[in-house]
């Protein structure tokens, strides 16, 4: 089984999963801790883990992450929407080099 497809839940598609799991990976591969915020509370903080982050997301219709660098400073944040396709799960990200740069090379995979 494709590691995307064991953290998907049943409302979400498979290109959703595919595009999460390129985003964490992307984001855990260039060293920063995420945490992640269902619109009502913070159900991960400052995790490393694709698994732990990807099983943490999709609960409700959006997500909001938080990314640190390895030092704990805020290096940006990414609002991620479910439902639409897997090119659009990033709705919004901090406007800063580090986020256009990791978002740039999200769309590009």
């Amino acid at each position: 089984m494709k590691p995307y497809l064991s953290h998907i839940r049943e409302y979400h598609s498979v290109d959703e999963a595919r595009a999460a799991h390129r985003l964490i990976a992307l984001l855990v591969k260039r060293n920063y801790s995420v945490s992640v915020n269902d619109g009502a509370e913070w159900v991960l903080k400052r995790s490393t883990s694709i698994p732990t982050i990807l099983s943490a997301m999709g609960t409700t219709s959006e997500d909001h992450l938080i990314i640190r660098d390895p030092s704990g400073e805020i290096a940006g944040w990414f609002n991620i929407l479910w439902g639409n396709s897997g090119e659009e799960l990033i709705a919004d990200h901090s406007g800063n080099e580090i986020c256009e740069s990791l978002w740039k090379e999200w769309a590009s995979i």
